[in-house]
């Protein structure tokens, strides 16, 4: 069976996605920040007995924005999350997330423990780490940001040329058959030259963060079995960390696998292997 596209209608939104059998226990992919549905698209096909939705979360890939009115809050995919379930009727339902995916299912999973049945997260476990202490600076540079002209940046002569740019970024560099496929579904045409899809509100500060301490009790409200990737040259923000708020998931496996921080584009057969024995057992 192919990959389908898949149009989610919220009350104040559109969100698209990609769809993989209609059998299977439901299960909802949430991809990393600046990237989209296509993330998850080498390595959906490779899973076993699973009926899989991956989005494009709200200003990313093919979905919509939400109102030029709104603030982007963090927190504010959560509610994102849970219409998006409730409108493709899933009661109960497995996640998957990568990066910014990982932190949002690792708060979801903490906010509605009981809608979730088996949780897996790639190189993440809740949000990058926030100090209090940063708050009025922070909240500051969110209400300036929020304000200011908003520039589409950067942009492109043409596909190849962002192709290149998305495979050799310095955050996240990934192959150009990886790049090739974000570019796919989150570049548009802008006259005569290319930009990307996504809302440029996304790379503004959140205005509301959640701090280290409020995070322990989301992740000590989790209640369904745990599986945690960690690629060996992945994107981290601290071992200390990741290895605190580990000890605090009830039922958690960790698996640290070759790889950098797309590992489930670049590493499918390893990643799927280890994905099917969780959701199998």
């Amino acid at each position: 069976m192919e990959l389908k596209e898949i149009d989610i209608k919220l009350k104040s939104l559109n969100v698209k996605g990609i769809h993989f059998d209609d059998k299977g226990y439901p299960t909802l992919a949430i991809h990393g920040w600046l990237d989209n549905a296509n993330s998850f698209a080498p390595l959906i096909p490779k899973l076993e007995n699973l009926n899989i939705t991956a989005i494009d979360l709200p200003g990313h890939g093919k979905s919509e924005h939400h109102s030029k009115f709104n603030y982007f809050h963090y927190i504010d995919y959560i509610l994102d999350i849970l219409e998006v379930t409730q409108t493709l009727g899933f009661d109960k339902f497995n996640l998957i997330g990568h990066s910014l995916g990982a932190g949002l299912c690792t708060i979801f999973a903490g906010t509605f423990p009981e809608k979730v049945n088996k949780l897996c997260l790639l190189d993440g476990i809740g949000p990058v780490p926030y100090n209090a202490e940063n708050g009025p600076a922070n909240l500051r540079k969110a209400t300036e940001q929020a304000l200011a002209t908003v520039q589409r940046v950067p942009v492109y002569k043409s596909i190849e040329e962002a192709i290149i740019a998305r495979a050799n970024s310095k955050l996240s560099p990934i192959s150009l058959e990886a790049a090739k496929l974000l570019v796919d579904r989150g570049l548009i045409k802008n006259k005569e030259d290319y930009v990307w899809s996504n809302d440029p509100r996304l790379i503004h500060s959140s205005a509301v963060q959640i701090t280290e301490e409020q995070l322990e009790y989301f992740i000590k409200n989790i209640t369904a079995d745990t599986l945690l990737i960690l690629p060996y040259d992945g994107y981290r923000y601290g071992d200390d960390i990741v290895d605190s708020r580990v000890k605090l998931v009830k039922n958690i496996t960790v698996k640290s696998i070759p790889g950098e921080h797309h590992v489930h584009m670049e590493q499918t057969d390893e990643v799927a292997k280890h994905l099917n024995l969780f959701f199998g057992n």
